[in-house]
């Protein structure tokens, strides 16, 4: 069983980042960063965010891109304290923001448990909610921990999140880590998860864990099925499963355990 110690060290990290003043108007480019501040209740801060995201509560946050680009000038018109960014977006637009004097923060995509939890202190440091952030990330970390008790050991999955062409979780994403936290072991190792299902069925995976993809889980249910007539298929939500929050996380393996036992 993979150990679910959110380490010391990562909370250490979080501590060495630079202390800055509370935020009061954010930018977020990042529908994680947008559900994780609503998880928070600290999402009236967010006065900006991508078509992607979902809405703040308070319904006042501007639209300024989308998931791959972003338009500078309705940023720059929103004042930021900070804008909030992942790897797609683009490098030129994160070096025209900074050379308006805007402050960016550039994430990472969390490739664990562990990480998101470490994320989720330093975004809420930003709008001055660290407190609030400790709290809920020691609370989901004990309800994961009573959900991955409830282990599948010693099987194989395939994690679905794309259809046309056929896409699965890689190691070493925040996705695999959800599989091996129930003692599953992902079938695909290497790689961007790009695959053919003949790689699939030859690696006899005996649980499918697939995401909504978008109204198309019903029809791969049905193909895996016929492929795999053994297999325990389980379809999770697209949006939760693949927007890395602490309690997103916690959500989406209860399901898997719920699923399967």
């Amino acid at each position: 069983m993979k150990q679910l110690v959110i380490s010391s060290l990562a909370f250490a990290l979080c501590l060495l980042v630079s202390v800055v003043a509370a935020a009061q108007r954010v930018v977020s480019l990042v529908p994680s960063v947008t559900q994780t501040y609503m998880q928070l209740g600290a999402d009236s801060y967010v006065v900006a965010r991508t078509s992607y995201c979902p809405p703040s509560s308070n319904g006042g946050s501007v639209i300024v891109g989308d998931a791959m680009s972003v338009n500078v000038e309705k940023i720059l018109a929103v004042k930021p304290d900070v804008v909030i960014t992942m790897e797609l977006t683009k490098p030129e637009v994160i070096a025209k923001l900074k050379s308006f004097g805007v402050d960016v923060l550039e994430l990472n995509t969390p490739r664990s448990f562990d990480e998101i939890c470490s994320q989720t202190v330093i975004l809420a440091r930003y709008v001055g909610m660290e407190e609030t952030a400790v709290r809920l990330v020691s609370e989901e970390k004990k309800k994961v921990e009573s959900v991955a008790r409830k282990q599948l050991l010693d099987k194989k999955a395939f994690f679905e999140i794309g259809v046309k062409p056929l896409w699965g979780a890689v190691s070493g994403t925040f996705l695999d880590d959800m599989l091996a936290m129930l003692g599953l072991d992902n079938v695909v190792k290497e790689g961007n998860g790009s695959v053919s299902r003949e790689y699939v069925v030859s690696a006899k995976p005996q649980y499918i864990v697939m995401s909504s993809l978008y109204g198309q889980a019903e029809e791969e249910k049905s193909v895996w099925r016929r492929l795999l007539p053994t297999a325990k298929v389980v379809v999770v939500d697209e949006d939760t499963a693949c927007c890395p929050t602490p309690s997103n996380f916690r959500i989406v393996i209860s399901s898997i355990v719920e699923a399967f036992e």
